[in-house]
């Protein structure tokens, strides 16, 4: 008998000589509890049962449990070059993606020879307001449909962090200014109230660019266009009150009805809800005959365009610092150019001008989406690689997360829909332009690792236009 196994017997019997009770292991219940939630708690008569002293097995539980341990002691030590435990295997990439997702969503209409033409966003509407869809990514499930309220139509959601809470605007149709009314909404999958819309105390506003909701779920960040500049407010959620103002006399900080709230991701918050980020772009003319700025995807028509150079930022508002200047230079936080003639080039792979960009929650990492031609030419393109591209900050270094090659004679889509806190885990759309109806379907899944996992169903109202979901 060695050292080693002197020791374990001797931890054995002491062991079993001083236990009396060993409090009895309580597992989870089977069944699967989303993120977020917790099981609800036992009845009364299986708690007292949990809780029966079982004094007479506690010294052979305990003199096992050491010799396992110096079994497997034993068992590691003769195992060649030190062996080690197999870790457990990875979880599946979906599972660095909430559960739950809302998105703005038009019921099935009977098939016709063309698709039918949505509500122009700033003109009187007659048709059917868009509901709102919640749903189960992992599933691909539908797990509650939210109708607008009478004479509304939702138009942008915007989520919290603990999957759960959504705030959304709902615009007054009928009219020509389309004002929006805030609402919050709570969902609870599987229960006999999967959603919940409260209508919010923050005031109803026009001119709505885009919507972000907290971390916390506590505040609300809203882009407009004013009557004599753009602003960026802060709402408080619970009380309507208004916290913070920014504003800019720059009547292209927002663009022209370019960003609409139901497509914008072009505003963010970051660094644990201490910060807002938003995204503009312009272009700029050497010559100086025309300088423009906007966010929309749109390029912007100016003497001398072929020279000119086209510019996207991300601008970053602290929050307890106040302030006032909306386009403030400092705020600067990450910036990308680019001559309009190589944009215009099929065969350039960089970010797409003026399209739809994320960035991460901790403010590190800014995602694009970039579509080029690999094969032919641009009249008889053969095919393209489209790939989602991340850039590190602040030193702006760039990656390609995923690409794919698309064999096809059409210019594909490329959208960003989700980014996790650090920016590693991406859900991406891709689908190909058509002229034709039914349009052709969207590819959407989870990226990570250089890899694309399919997600069971769409997560948007489809359509061919910009997505718009949040999770």
């Amino acid at each position: 008998m060695n050292a080693l196994e002197e020791r374990v017997r001797a931890a054995t019997h002491a062991e079993a000589a001083t236990m009396r009770e060993v409090r009895p292991l309580r597992l989870p219940p089977a069944s699967y509890a989303p993120t977020g939630e917790r099981s609800g708690p036992r009845s009364g008569a299986t708690a007292r049962r949990a809780r029966r002293p079982r004094t007479w097995i506690a010294p052979v539980t305990a003199a096992a449990a050491v010799i396992a341990l110096a079994i497997s002691l034993v068992a590691i030590r003769d195992i060649p070059n030190g062996g080690v435990v197999s870790p457990a295997a990875p979880a599946p990439v979906t599972a660095a993606v909430p559960r739950y997702y809302v998105t703005l969503y038009t019921p099935p209409q009977r098939p016709t020879s063309k698709p039918s033409v949505p509500c122009a966003l700033n003109s009187p509407c007659s048709t059917p307001g868009t509901d709102l869809l919640v749903g189960d990514t992992l599933t691909g499930t539908k797990v509650a449909i939210v109708k607008p309220p009478k004479g509304t139509s939702f138009s942008g959601v915007a989520a919290a962090a603990d999957d759960r809470t959504f705030v959304v605007d709902a615009a007054v149709m009928d009219t020509e200014a389309q004002p929006r009314t805030w609402y919050l909404l709570r969902i609870a999958p599987g229960t006999s109230t999967p959603a919940r819309l409260t209508r919010l105390p923050i005031p109803s506003a026009t001119g709505i660019d885009a919507i972000a909701l907290s971390a916390s779920g506590r505040d609300l960040a809203v882009a407009r266009q004013g009557n004599k500049s753009d602003e960026l407010l802060v709402y408080s959620v619970p009380t309507g009150k208004l916290l913070q103002r920014w504003s800019t006399t720059d009547r292209q900080a927002f663009g022209e009805d370019d960003y609409l709230a139901e497509q914008s991701r072009a505003l963010a918050w970051i660094d644990g809800d201490r910060a807002i980020a938003f995204a503009t772009s312009w272009v700029s003319n050497p010559a100086g005959s025309a300088t423009v700025e906007l966010t929309g995807p749109r390029t912007a028509q100016v003497k001398g365009h072929e020279e000119a150079t086209l510019h996207m930022t991300w601008r970053r508002l602290d929050v307890a610092a106040g302030g006032e200047d909306l386009m403030a230079d400092r705020n600067v936080i990450w910036s990308w150019t680019s001559t309009e003639a190589a944009q215009e080039d099929p065969r350039t792979a960089a970010c797409q001008y003026g399209g739809i960009q994320l960035i991460s929650a901790d403010g590190r990492t800014v995602i694009c989406g970039s579509v080029s031609l690999l094969r032919g030419t641009q009249a008889k393109p053969v095919s393209w690689r489209v790939a989602w591209l991340a850039y590190s900050l602040p030193s702006g270094a760039e990656r390609t997360r995923y690409e794919v090659t698309v064999n096809d004679a059409q210019l594909p889509s490329i959208y960003e829909l989700w980014t996790s806190t650090s920016g590693s885990t991406i859900v991406g759309e891709w689908s190909l332009s058509s002229p034709s109806f039914p349009l052709p379907p969207s590819h959407v899944g989870v990226i990570s690792d250089g890899t694309f996992q399919q997600l069971l169903s769409p997560p948007d109202a489809g359509g061919g236009t910009a997505p718009s979901v949040a999770w």
